[in-house]
């Protein structure tokens, strides 16, 4: 049937053919207005007479009334035509003097030629359909389509060939490691940058420190952090930083400590109002430093962690002398994680001022991570750190940010403790493990399944405390040890196997990370385990001095943040006057206390706790009617809280009263 209508009209369903099953009102317009083709908006209304066509309403165009007049109308063509097609159109739309004004026609422009390549023969033409690759690969980059950035970029190299003359081959390498690093196909990014920095001396000192930023990237990325550790320092030695060598080999304490009271001294005198006066740093030498000294501190933590200190003075100092910049903030989060706690909050509040006077979009995952993660925490009710983790999250993601995984198992984390409810976090959880999957993440991956698997265990009584493949999987890594023995002290506790928690608790708290959060927690959960683990409280000093340092740690953080820490001290008090006995009015007074704070706190899975072990403390003085309704107050609280392990357990515990 096609082949009896106009030969312009044959035309015209040939060239929407090319452009797949519809063709918008923009490109008919284009093409319009080529003299060659200025038939094809009048035949494609004939078209949609005929019955070929039909209106596309959603780009206003035309699209073909079925896939089988396209597959026909295409069909029609030869190869060699088909090629000749392509091309011509690329041509046209190229040609047009404003056919490149969006992005979306400079793709259709440049997926026409790269369909008719075969067609191209001149070294002009070549070199253009080099540059047109080229531009669409990064508009597709800064678009975050890195797919296609992938192919352009591919096609592009395809055509410079092995002669590699072309000006600009390397910045075309470069769009290309980045968007194979960004699909996860590291192979071809790393040999991207070896071949770009095989010739450094010759490389622009932005591409080439681009070159290595991304490099660096990648490397934490396959979980390669020692090398990237090493490349971080080569980079900053390349940069004429000397300060970089003692991050090698340990300089001399005593002139470090010299250097770091003085810096400790110089930062207590600046104000927020110093810091948004301060000049801007603008030599982008200083600024490259900078950059590279932030992802140095970031590598530190995992495989230097003793040098930590170190480089996050060497980022305070560089700011001293040589102004702010969009990379001060997270210098100054990171320096004050080595703080104690209040003057790590008054620095981390000021790094976060800084967002009023810089763009930190890029930034903001890294400093929310650092600040809500480890610093606020201490200050802030949990709560408001855990929405800042969640923002930071989704703005990690919004830019392609890989390392914002880190940051949404923060917020699991945070959220556990804030008594979220499990559900909705169970649904978070398995939502992230799938982004995280996708995107081959396997330290994020290792840290998401420890939360899932503790969020299942606390909702579900028939999932198992532990998983031996879990702690199989994870005792490989060093670095995950502290992180298995909270997520089992936890669990544990939850579940009431005191004994459990104890050993745990006591397998994770070290003397070095005792100011952690996690650590803190396992202090509270060991001392209330403490009272339940079956051997003789009263009679037992290890136990007693136990759950003594767990009130005077207890009472410290409540001193920074009554509202994290003040229902946990009045709850292990109340344990601890409930146990000694001879002291139940206060007992009561401390219980009420805890579930009182607990629920202005919104802490509903501790008011739920402070409610259960109160029903416990009046069934043991067998006033059996006051335990029940504290056990009722606690079954309530553990439904809002989503843990049904926990409200079984409270109603076995009312049918075994009534």
């Amino acid at each position: 049937k096609i082949s009896s209508i106009p030969e312009e009209r044959q035309r015209a369903l040939h060239i929407v053919s090319c452009f797949g099953t519809s063709i918008g009102s923009d490109v008919v317009h284009a093409m319009s207005e080529v003299a060659e083709y200025s038939f094809l908006g009048r035949e494609l209304e004939y078209a949609y007479t005929d019955g070929f066509m039909e209106r596309d309403s959603s780009s206003g165009g035309y699209k073909f009334a079925h896939d089988k007049v396209r597959e026909a109308a295409y069909g029609q063509m030869k190869e060699e035509d088909r090629n000749m097609l392509h091309y011509h159109i690329g041509v046209a739309l190229l040609n047009r003097g404003e056919g490149l004004e969006s992005d979306n026609m400079l793709f259709l422009c440049v997926d026409q030629l790269n369909r008719g390549q075969a067609m191209i023969s001149t070294p002009e033409e070549v070199l253009e359909a080099v540059e047109m690759n080229h531009s669409a690969a990064s508009q597709a980059l800064a678009a975050c389509d890195f797919t296609a950035a992938l192919k352009y970029a591919k096609t592009a190299l395809k055509l410079v060939g092995e002669g590699n003359q072309f000006a600009d081959y390397k910045r075309i390498l470069f769009v290309m490691a980045n968007a194979a690093y960004s699909c996860g196909v590291y192979e071809e990014a790393s040999i991207a940058i070896d071949a770009i920095l095989q010739d450094e001396v010759s490389l622009d000192e932005k591409l080439k420190f681009d070159v290595y930023d991304l490099k660096i990237t990648m490397l934490v990325s396959r979980q390669e952090g020692k090398s990237a550790y090493i490349t971080c320092l080569g980079v900053l030695r390349k940069l004429g930083d000397d300060a970089a060598s003692p991050f090698v080999h340990d300089a001399n304490d005593i002139d470090f400590q010299r250097r770091l009271d003085q810096i400790s001294g110089q930062l207590e005198q600046v104000a927020e109002t110093d810091l948004m006066s301060m000049n801007d740093m603008t030599n982008p030498a200083h600024l490259r430093l900078i950059h590279f000294y932030n992802q140095a501190a970031v590598i530190s933590y995992f495989v230097q962690p003793k040098m930590i200190k170190r480089i996050t003075c060497r980022l305070v100092e560089l700011t001293l002398e040589h102004g702010v910049s969009k990379y001060t903030a997270l210098s100054l989060v990171r320096y004050a994680m080595t703080l104690p706690s209040k003057e790590a909050y008054r620095i981390g509040k000021m790094a976060i001022s800084l967002g009023n006077r810089f763009d930190l979009i890029d930034q903001i995952p890294s400093i929310y991570l650092s600040f809500y993660g480890y610093i606020a925490i201490y200050a802030q009710p949990v709560q408001s750190c855990t929405e800042m983790l969640k923002r930071a999250f989704e703005i990690g993601l919004s830019i392609k940010d890989l390392t914002t995984f880190h940051n949404s198992n923060q917020y699991i984390h945070k959220s556990l403790l804030a008594g979220t409810n499990l559900n909705l976090l169970r649904n978070f959880s398995q939502h992230q493990l799938r982004l995280i999957s996708e995107n081959a993440q396997t330290t994020a991956m290792m840290y998401a399944t420890l939360f899932n698997t503790t969020i299942s265990t606390l909702i579900n009584k028939d999932e198992k405390v532990e998983s031996g493949q879990e702690r199989e999987d994870i005792s490989k890594n060093p670095e995950f040890q502290g992180g298995l023995n909270f997520h089992g002290a936890m669990k544990s506790f939850w579940l009431g196997h005191y004994e459990r928690c104890r050993y745990h608790c006591e397998q994770g708290i070290t003397s070095s990370d005792v100011k952690q959060i996690k650590s803190v927690m396992m202090i509270f959960y060991n001392g209330i385990s403490c009272f339940h683990s079956g051997k003789k409280y009263k009679s037992n000093r290890k136990l007693q001095s136990t759950v003594r340092n767990a009130i005077k740690v207890m009472r410290e953080r409540r001193e920074e943040s009554p509202w994290n820490y003040g229902n946990k001290l009045n709850l292990l008090e109340a344990e601890s006057y409930s146990f000694n006995g001879g002291c139940d009015e206060m007992a009561i007074r401390s219980y009420t206390a805890a579930i009182a704070a607990s629920k202005s706190s919104k802490f509903v899975h501790e008011q739920g706790l402070s409610c259960e072990l109160a029903a416990f403390h009046f069934k043991r003085r067998k006033e059996l009617n006051t335990a029940v309704v504290y056990f009722k107050q606690a079954k309530a609280c553990y439904e809002e809280w989503g843990s049904q392990v926990k409200v079984d357990a409270i109603i076995q515990q009312i049918d075994s009263i009534q």
